[in-house]
């Protein structure tokens, strides 16, 4: 049986669009995984302290595995683009960071993994993208993705590539 997943993805060190397409293709490779589906990429300030703006945005996929597994799964992805977990700074610039969001209709939280991520419901630069490629998703507290999207609307956050790194013109 298979659950609907959703992660996050941002980098703001190194070369990140090239960074985030390369994440695509090995999220895309792993056994399990159907489905795959990206929003586009969107440029968002940095939460934290002073660093680059963010390329960020959320993939949807089908995976039969554990969401234990694929958290593995993702951080083997996070470090081989050189995510160094030991040495970066909380909220800190990454080359990449991809965050687990939803899986399916679990809810847990231990030592490894928390799900739905804690700060899912808080976060415009995830829900915008989240509502792009499932609008009609209701999230764990109820609200569906595009209603608390809108609700957290945030002009900062400007919609800068498609999903296959095309550039969209008249962004800044």
């Amino acid at each position: 049986m298979s659950e609907q997943v959703f992660i996050s993805f941002g980098s703001n060190k190194g070369q990140t669009l090239e960074q985030i397409l390369g994440a695509f293709k090995h999220i895309q490779a792993l056994n399990g995984l159907t489905s795959f589906k990206a929003s586009s990429i969107y440029k968002t300030p940095p939460m934290g302290p002073e660093q680059p703006d963010y390329l960020n945005g959320v993939c949807s996929f089908e995976y039969t595995k554990s969401p234990e597994e694929l958290l593995i799964e993702l951080q083997k992805i996070e470090t081989l683009f050189g995510r160094d977990r030991k040495k970066e700074i909380r909220w800190g610039p990454r080359t990449l960071d991809l965050d687990l969001l939803m899986f399916g209709d679990i809810q847990q939280k231990t030592d490894f993994l928390q799900l739905p991520h804690p700060g899912l419901h808080e976060r415009a630069f995830v829900l915008t993208p989240m509502a792009e490629i499932a609008p009609e998703l209701v999230l764990p507290n109820g609200q569906k993705a595009l209603s608390l999207a809108s609700v957290l609307h945030d002009d900062s956050i400007k919609k800068v590539y498609t999903a296959q790194g095309e550039s969209i013109e008249n962004h800044n």
